[in-house]
């Protein structure tokens, strides 16, 4: 059982326009594999969203990360941040009528946070209920998997769904998709990057202390070294010895 709760918000200050195209989808699917089959979650497979993919666990737009932007701020309520109108929708309905979802009750869990520019941030997602009144419906700082889940059961789309950050900032969101029924295993991770407002994006202050200098160098090197996101400088998803060259391009153009 998810945990319910309302909050109506106040004092909305709108921080920018919504994109040309408002919103795009995620949905799950699944694939067989020895003993159950296992969720795996999918983008791009409408026609007008066929530059979306899902490519290495992370969400990519025509080759490159895909951002998605929260432009609204709300503050004075039970819950201050950023959202975007429709930005994401998640899923779980366009390959229902497959079969291979039969018998599930799909989730999608806010499995990490991970800060790129800004302070660590908590995460909810919700639906809107009315003019500025939201129910929660997953919170990435939940002690438990379903508390930390949006639910959207089988043939699921919900486009009342909003995310909201509690920062400005750049996030990296992991979601796994499950099933609350244990008919089908556990996606693999699939990594959404968010822009929480107008952050100041510098990617070359890779230890993110507002300056750039020699330590961001050292701080590059033990993000290659462990494949922290801070590493991909030059923005194709990967953490490459191209993003050494893409660093010190970065570095020199400073911020």
């Amino acid at each position: 059982m998810h945990r319910m709760m309302t909050m109506a918000c106040v004092g909305v200050v709108m921080a920018g326009s919504v994109s040309a195209q408002d919103h795009f989808h995620m949905t799950v699917d699944t694939v067989p594999t020895p003993g159950l089959s296992q969720t795996v979650i999918k983008a791009g497979y409408l026609g007008n969203e066929s530059l979306y993919s899902i490519e290495n666990g992370r969400l990519m737009f025509d080759g490159e990360i895909a951002v998605v932007n929260l432009e609204n701020q709300i503050s004075g309520g039970a819950f201050d941040g950023y959202f975007g109108g429709n930005g994401i929708v998640l899923t779980s309905d366009f390959f229902f009528s497959t079969g291979r979802l039969s018998g599930g009750d799909f989730n999608y869990e806010i499995a990490e946070v991970a800060t790129l520019v800004g302070p660590d941030a908590r995460v909810v997602w919700v639906h809107a209920a009315g003019p500025g009144v939201f129910t929660l419906q997953a919170d990435s700082e939940a002690a438990s998997q379903a508390d930390r889940s949006y639910n959207v059961g089988i043939g699921g789309h919900q486009h009342a769904q909003l995310a909201f950050i509690e920062h400005e900032g750049l996030y990296d969101i992991a979601f796994v998709g499950w099933d609350s029924n244990g008919i089908y295993l556990q996606s693999e991770t699939v990594t959404v990057r968010f822009q929480a407002g107008e952050p100041n994006l510098c990617v070359a202050d890779v230890n993110g202390d507002g300056t750039l200098s020699p330590t961001d160098f050292t701080a590059w090197i033990n993000a290659y070294n462990n494949g922290d996101p801070e590493c991909d400088q030059n923005d194709d998803g990967a953490c490459t010895p191209a993003d050494f060259t893409a660093w010190i391009a970065n570095y020199n153009a400073g911020c």
